[in-house]
């Protein structure tokens, strides 16, 4: 943390801490812990403090790690792959050579996969793949991966009725259509392929004997398993916002709305395999909120804290 960009507060004046008198909530930063706080009228009875955890951060930006992991087409892994065994931060001429050579190899793949949004990928990243329709206990429609709508009433599973071909088509050409007549779902496809789509549809349903209209359905609609990187991008702002007004929520019912928050002049150098400590940003946000932010020497406050 920069102590020129906020004062500390064994500099104020006296005046100036007989304001702050009952209001201090003295704050020990650290990793897992981000945010360990106590009220300076917290006692050994009555504890006065409040947890904000690097979990209660994290938990959004590792369901879409998850996400994108499960969903990452075997072409795409098997590019990724090639990268990772050629150093990039090489001083080595020879390596960085090799590296250069790499990426330029599997660059096509990568960069039509990861911007899926805005060009047309020529990669067949499922080929062969038959997606289907499935309705969990929750009673959420999926096309493979990809999430429909959250559905009332009764829907049934196509599994249950596999054995009847008539039946199967009709289900899926019922949940192919509530599929198109999602939002998110209908503005990812233009007029052609949602005009081919149905056409399919059609012809399904008048010949549902033959077995390959739902394999051509799926190249047809293959786009729609590629996840939209960029809207996850923009959620996962969205998230840490909402994130940040949940701390400053907390925090002003926990300590009241003239709380004075009083950081430990902690820091600490990048960790390897440990996301950076987020600090200075921290501080940012929290007198962007109104909050009045000052520091203190860290030396031995943890040892204080943890006594209390």
């Amino acid at each position: 943390m920069d102590g020129n960009q906020i004062e500390h507060i064994e500099g104020l004046g006296q005046a100036d801490l007989k304001s702050t008198e009952g209001k201090c909530v003295l704050i020990d930063p650290g990793r897992r812990d981000l945010m360990y706080c106590m009220k300076e009228t917290s006692t050994a009875e009555e504890k006065q403090t409040f947890i904000f955890t690097k979990n209660n951060r994290s938990k959004c930006s590792r369901h879409f790690r998850y996400l994108r992991k499960r969903t990452q087409p075997f072409v795409v892994q098997k590019a990724e792959a090639i990268l990772s065994r050629s150093e990039s931060d090489s001083i080595d001429l020879k390596k960085f050579v090799q590296y250069i050579k790499a990426r330029a190899s599997v660059k096509n793949t990568l960069y039509e996969y990861y911007e899926n949004e805005t060009t047309k990928p020529k990669e067949t990243y499922f080929p062969e793949s038959e997606f289907d329709f499935r309705v969990d206990q929750k009673c959420n429609l999926y096309y493979g991966n990809l999430f429909i709508a959250r559905i009332r009433g009764f829907f049934p599973q196509l599994e249950n009725y596999s054995n009847d071909r008539s039946v199967n088509s009709q289900l899926y050409a019922t949940y192919l259509q509530t599929m198109l007549q999602q939002k998110h779902i209908s503005e990812r496809l233009d007029d052609i392929e949602k005009s081919k789509v149905l056409e399919l549809e059609k012809w399904m349903c008048r010949r549902p004997q033959q077995s390959n209209y739902k394999k051509t359905i799926s190249t047809a609609l293959e786009k729609l398993q590629l996840l939209p990187f960029r809207k996850l991008k923009f959620s996962s702002k969205l998230f840490f916002d909402q994130n940040d007004q949940k701390l400053v929520r907390n925090l002003k019912a926990k300590f009241g709305q003239d709380a004075v928050l009083v950081f430990g002049d902690w820091s600490a150098p990048n960790v390897k395999r440990q996301e950076p400590t987020r600090s200075k940003k921290l501080i940012r946000m929290l007198k962007k909120n109104g909050f009045i932010v000052n520091l203190i020497n860290k030396y031995k406050i943890s040892s204080h804290l943890s006594n209390l």
